[in-house]
């Protein structure tokens, strides 16, 4: 039997490594995520929603706002149902999310 990195009876596993092989999985990799991270500045208080988004996520919404040049309302629909923007910006709804 094969070794694998991960398991195939994952379901985020396989969107992953579809994701990885498109042109958008090649951006992604290609940007310092870390760094960028590192600009954010800290939350000090508690106010206001809490973000659901991670701080990557908000670098990948500024990307692919200018790189599919939709609006905000377009992008964010997209988003819901596109799982590789998802997986750019870090998070991975569920189906029914």
């Amino acid at each position: 039997m094969q070794n694998t990195l991960f398991s195939w009876d994952s379901y985020y596993s396989q969107k992953w490594y579809i994701f990885k092989n498109t042109e958008l999985g090649r951006l992604h990799d290609c940007i310092d995520w870390d760094n960028l991270v590192e600009l954010l500045p800290k939350k000090k208080t508690l106010r206001g929603a809490p973000s659901w988004l991670p701080p990557k996520g908000l670098f990948g919404m500024m990307f692919l706002k200018h790189y599919t040049g939709q609006s905000d309302q377009k992008l964010l629909d997209r988003f819901n149902t596109d799982w590789a923007m998802q997986l750019f910006c870090g998070v991975l709804l569920s189906d029914n999310e």
